[in-house]
C-alpha cells in the first residue's frame, strides 16, 4: 500500500495542441500511475451505438473515476482541456477533497493554427467551433499559479 499521498497532474489546452501525446509518452512504461481521459470516457459511455450521452453524465463518471484513482492513492494524470476557469477550479478542489498532497497543472499554450491543423489529422476530430472557444478562454482566463 502507498504511505505517500497521491500527486495529481492536470493538462490545460484547447483540442489539437498535444496534452494527449504528452501524456502518452510521459507514461510509457509506467506503473503505478492513473491515466484518466475526458474523452476516452466519452468514448466508452457512447459505445457502439454512436448516441453520446449528455455532457452532464459524461463529467460525472468522469469526476467519479478521478476520486476513484486518488483515494485508491495511485498518482493520476487528468488528460482535458479544461479551458473554463470554473472547470480547472473544480478539478483542483477535487484533488484536494481526496487526498492529493499536490496538484500540479500543465499549460500547452499552442498556437491556434497548429491546433487547427493538428486537428485535421485526427481520427476523431473535435468541431473547429470548440477549439476556437477553449483556445479563446485559455487566453482570456490563462491558469495562473494563485
Amino acid at each position: 500500500m502507498r504511505t505517500v499521498a497521491p500527486i495529481a497532474m492536470i493538462t490545460v489546452g484547447p483540442p489539437g495542441c498535444g496534452k494527449t501525446t504528452f501524456t502518452k509518452i510521459l507514461l510509457a512504461g509506467k506503473s503505478g500511475v492513473g491515466y484518466i481521459s475526458l474523452n476516452e470516457v466519452r468514448r466508452e459511455l457512447s459505445g457502439s451505438s454512436g448516441k453520446e450521452p449528455k455532457a452532464g453524465i459524461i463529467r460525472a463518471i468522469f469526476l467519479k473515476k478521478i476520486s476513484e484513482y486518488l483515494l485508491s492513492g495511485a498518482n493520476i494524470v487528468i488528460d482535458s482541456a479544461n479551458g473554463e476557469l470554473t472547470e480547472r477550479r473544480q478539478l483542483i478542489e477535487l484533488c484536494n477533497q481526496n487526498g492529493a498532497r499536490e496538484v500540479i497543472g500543465v499549460f500547452f499554450e499552442t498556437e491556434l493554427s497548429l491546433c487547427l491543423a493538428r486537428n485535421r489529422m485526427r481520427r476523431d476530430k473535435a468541431p473547429e467551433h470548440e477549439i476556437r472557444r477553449v483556445h479563446d478562454l485559455l487566453r482570456k482566463t490563462p491558469p495562473s499559479t494563485a
